[in-house]
């Protein structure tokens, strides 16, 4: 390989010589012609061993199976010439020859080589670095390319398969498809058609078909007749804009193209301009196809502006890709959502609040325990932890009651995540009994209970650091994990065994060593010397937690800002779902949704799913949220077939009529929520300008009704926009 030239065309009158070698991580093999004296390779083959060759009973199967594997794969080459196997395996020289009657595989192996007319295999041990090399790194190839390779498919087979997986979408249906989508296959679940048949529908146009649908339109129709037959149109707007803009169209073969100049093309680009019955495929083609990938709107988007035109065909990129729904389950959003910090207010004393979780299924031990009850003082930091059988709700109930409320005293508040056994009927129960106030964390927000969660992993880590190695002692090491916890200095600059006693803890050997005052003799005066100790230190520990929240506030809050929900708004909510052996993470969906957006309360929203409006409600964190631009009336080809007969993309009045259509639904909602969103989008308005001038005047919808995609172009014109008849890439 190292010399000029290095391989040669085969040539089916020299005879070949085939080298192969095998090993437990790969199959190599190079076919080798005779040419002006020199050994030439022409094939250089190399594949990783399956499983089932990997248990081959000896040396020589493996050998052999190489060799069988290379002559299957050039066999129409060896036909009717000589071929010469070369090999270092010197037991392989008897395949043709011995009877292999205590090997069956050897057998079938030699009968399925009687087919080559002159076969020979030598041994030659010294001359057998390529092939040795080719089995020792194999190609990268996994199992199934391997097989792939066995099968000798064509590239043309292999993209008829491909293209065999379901791949269309039909949003129309796909609100009412959310609430039932079966467990198959990604693409199954959000594509109903197949890639081929979006060819077959474009392709199935003749041009005859197409002149006589540029023709049904009238816009179009006019620009034909004034560049066929030089016939000006009657209407005097429509002629002003056709002598205005005639430039940048042409007939070619009677079909009319829309000519387009880029900066990195020589020349102006011909692109054909598309009836409006023909816009819904190409929209599919540019955005779903295995081809197109579903990327962006920039990229769909200039896919289809190499080949085609129409007046509004950036914005219909725009809602289309804005609607697909296979988009809005897996792309993460430009920004995620970030709500400010809110921090939960202190409480004046120990055991006024706690904070409860569990961590397991850990470790069985000797007793049987599985799992840890972890309560937190969310003033004091006093961490108490217990380990559990189990966390069924009678359990954890007869926990907190004995070994909590008995000791330290009935709290007024618990706050917990959204655990069932913490949060079931049992627990209301108690809560209720003992007139508790339970608070709960937003679902999948762990971030609310941060202080018993990051216990959680302080405790294990302790715990990690001294239990044996078949780990059944670990409840014995919780006691000690505990006294070092609270006798440590917590954020507030106290620990929190002194906040709840009063006192220092007493761990020798340093207590031989620590002052204590003599003159406290009388329980009254110890009394009072520690009501005044911990009465001081409280009010200490509750400014510096207040201190340590601002300051945590001031970093969070950098980069968060309360996003702007409305009653009504989309959105996809983050899901993580749940494991499912032979799936992987990365290739599951990250959304749900859409969800519609019922009460905001940040930061919390409450949300229902689309397709179902009268299903259950729940409150998630709005950091979850990502906004859902596709609207509740999707774009898609049934509705554009629909807005094309109302007169060639109407856009004027298209986008009236849906603002009276949002104005009605903003009309039952709340009215704050009108009026936050109101003020919203007027401020919005009046910060960009001429962007609202884009669809012409909002406050005159009467004037657009009926108005052609010429005549949103001659207003795009004016606003002093670009206009849409180019797709800026």
């Amino acid at each position: 390989m190292t010399q000029a030239p290095p391989m040669a065309h085969p040539d089916h009158d020299k005879d070949w010589i085939l080298y192969t070698d095998a090993s437990q991580q790969g199959y190599g093999a190079i076919a080798v012609q005779i040419h002006d004296g020199i050994e030439r390779p022409v094939w250089y083959l190399s594949r990783v061993t399956k499983k089932g060759e990997k248990n081959y009973t000896s040396v020589t199967e493996l050998e052999a199976g190489c060799m069988l594997w290379a002559i299957s794969k050039l066999r129409h080459y060896f036909y009717n010439t000589k071929l010469t196997v070369r090999t270092d395996h010197q037991s392989l020289r008897y395949l043709m020859t011995a009877n292999h009657e205590d090997n069956s595989l050897l057998k079938k192996w030699q009968l399925m080589l009687q087919d080559l007319d002159d076969l020979q295999i030598e041994y030659v041990p010294a001359q057998h670095q390529w092939a040795d090399a080719l089995s020792r790194a194999p190609l990268g190839a996994s199992e199934e390319d391997a097989k792939a390779n066995e099968d000798n498919e064509d590239s043309d087979s292999k993209f008829k398969q491909m293209n065999k997986r379901k791949h269309r979408r039909t949003i129309a249906t796909q609100t009412n498809a959310i609430e039932s989508r079966p467990a198959q296959s990604s693409a199954e679940q959000h594509t109903t058609d197949n890639e081929s048949e979006v060819w077959n529908r474009m392709n199935a146009n003749t041009p005859d078909q197409i002149r006589a649908a540029q023709k049904q339109d009238a816009d179009f129709k006019s620009m034909i007749e004034w560049l066929e037959d030089g016939i000006i149109s009657a209407d005097n707007w429509r002629a002003e804009l056709i002598d205005k803009y005639s430039s940048e169209f042409e007939m070619f073969n009677g079909i009319l193209y829309h000519l387009l100049e880029k900066p990195n093309r020589i020349g102006r680009l011909r692109q054909l301009v598309v009836p409006p019955a023909h816009r819904p495929t190409l929209l599919e083609w540019a955005h779903d196809a295995m081809t197109s990938a579903h990327f962006g709107i920039r990229k769909s988007g200039a896919r289809l502006a190499e080949f085609y035109w129409w007046p509004t065909m950036s914005q219909d990129i725009v809602r289309y890709c804005n609607a697909c729904l296979t988009c809005a389950y897996r792309k993460p959003p430009n920004k995620y959502i970030k709500a400010k910090l809110r921090p939960i207010p202190t409480v004046p004393g120990p055991f006024r609040r706690l904070v409860m979780d569990t961590v397991g299924p850990i470790a069985t031990s000797s007793e049987g325990r599985r799992h840890i009850l972890v309560v937190c003082c969310q003033f004091s930091k006093y961490t108490m932890a217990f380990a559990l059988n189990d966390i069924a709700a009678p359990t954890i109930a007869r926990t907190l009651v004995t070994r909590i409320f008995l000791v330290c005293g009935i709290p007024e508040v618990i706050l917990s995540d959204m655990g069932t056994s913490l949060i079931g009927n049992v627990m209301q129960e108690i809560y209720k009994l003992l007139e508790i106030k339970k608070l709960t964390s937003s679902p999948a927000h762990a971030q609310t209970c941060g202080q018993v969660e990051k216990m959680n992993g302080v405790l294990i880590r302790i715990i990690q650091a001294f239990v044996a190695r078949d780990q059944h002692d670990w409840p014995a090491y919780i006691p000690f994990a505990l006294m070092a916890i609270n006798s440590s200095v917590a954020s507030h600059n106290d620990t929190p065994h002194f906040l709840v006693f009063g006192h220092d803890v007493n761990i020798p050997p340093s207590s031989a060593f620590t002052y204590r005052p003599s003159n406290l003799v009388d329980s009254d005066s110890y009394a009072i010397a520690t009501a005044d100790r911990l009465a001081f230190a409280w009010e200490c520990v509750r400014e510096q937690i207040e201190r340590n929240q601002s300051r945590s506030k001031n970093v969070y809050d950098k980069d968060a800002d309360d996003p702007l929900l409305f009653a009504g708004d989309l959105v996809m909510i983050k899901v993580k779902p749940p494991h499912k052996p032979g799936l992987s993470e990365k290739l599951r969906e990250r959304f749900h949704g859409p969800y519609r957006v019922n009460n905001v309360r940040l930061p919390d929203v409450n949300v229902t799913l689309l397709s179902r409006p009268r299903g259950r409600q729940l409150t998630v964190h709005v950091n979850r949220c990502k906004r859902y631009k596709g609207g509740e009336r999707v774009l898609n080809p049934q509705q554009l077939d629909l807005i094309a007969a109302e007169g060639s993309f109407s856009h004027g009045q298209r986008d009236s009529s849906h603002r009276r259509l949002e104005s009605s639904k903003n009309a039952a909602r709340l009215p704050d929520i009108n009026s936050s969103r109101e003020q919203y989008h007027a401020q919005d308005v009046s910060e960009k300008g001429a962007i609202q001038n884009i669809d012409g005047d909002p406050t005159n919808a009467s004037a657009n009704d009926g108005m052609s995609s010429l005549r949103v172009y001659e207003l795009r014109d004016r606003a002093a926009i670009k206009p849409p008849t180019r797709f800026h890439v």
